[in-house]
C-alpha cells in the first residue's frame, strides 16, 4: 500500500485496488480530487468495432445491396443481348433491365447522398472505430518529504 499519487494527501491505495478503480472508469483521474494519477501510464489502441450498429455498418450493407443490385442488373443485360442474338426480341427482359438498371442509379444516388450527409467517407470510417484503453500501468509513487526545517 502507497500514498495515492494525485492532489489527495490522505488516501492511501493497493496497487492492484488502484488499477480496478481505473479499469471501471473512463478517464484516468482520482475520483476525489479529479486530478490525473502521476504514476499512472496507459497505452490508448483504435478497434475496429463491426459488432456495433453504427453508419459504417448501415454504409456497407448498402453497398453490398447495389452490388447485388448491380449484379443482377448486369445479368438481365447479358440474357438480353443473348436473346437479340438468336433474333428474339424480348420486352420482359428489356423492361426488367431498365427498371434494374434505373433501381441501382436512385440507390447509388443515395448512398452518396447518405455518406455526403455524414460527413464523407473518412467521417464514416472514423465511426467505426473506437478508442480502447489498453496495458494499464502502475509504478510505485515517489514520496515527496517536505522539510519543516526550511531547507
Amino acid at each position: 500500500m502507497w500514498p495515492s499519487d494525485c492532489k489527495c494527501k490522505d488516501r492511501f491505495m493497493h496497487p492492484e485496488c488502484q488499477l480496478r478503480l481505473l479499469k471501471n472508469r473512463t478517464d484516468m483521474t482520482c475520483p476525489v480530487c479529479l486530478e490525473k494519477y502521476n504514476n499512472v501510464t496507459f497505452k490508448q489502441v483504435r478497434r475496429l468495432q463491426w459488432y456495433r450498429c453504427n453508419v459504417g455498418t448501415c454504409c456497407v450493407v448498402l453497398a453490398f445491396g447495389l452490388i447485388a443490385v448491380f449484379g443482377c442488373t448486369m445479368n438481365t443485360f447479358f440474357a438480353l443481348a443473348m436473346k437479340m442474338q438468336k433474333g428474339q426480341l424480348s420486352v420482359a427482359l428489356l423492361v426488367s433491365a431498365c427498371a434494374l438498371g434505373g433501381i441501382f442509379t436512385l440507390l447509388t444516388g443515395c448512398l452518396i447522398r447518405f455518406v455526403m450527409l455524414q460527413g464523407g467517407v473518412r467521417a464514416i470510417i472514423s465511426s467505426c472505430y473506437e478508442d480502447v484503453r489498453e496495458e494499464v500501468t502502475i509504478t510505485k509513487p515517489t514520496i515527496k518529504i517536505k522539510c519543516e526545517c526550511g531547507a
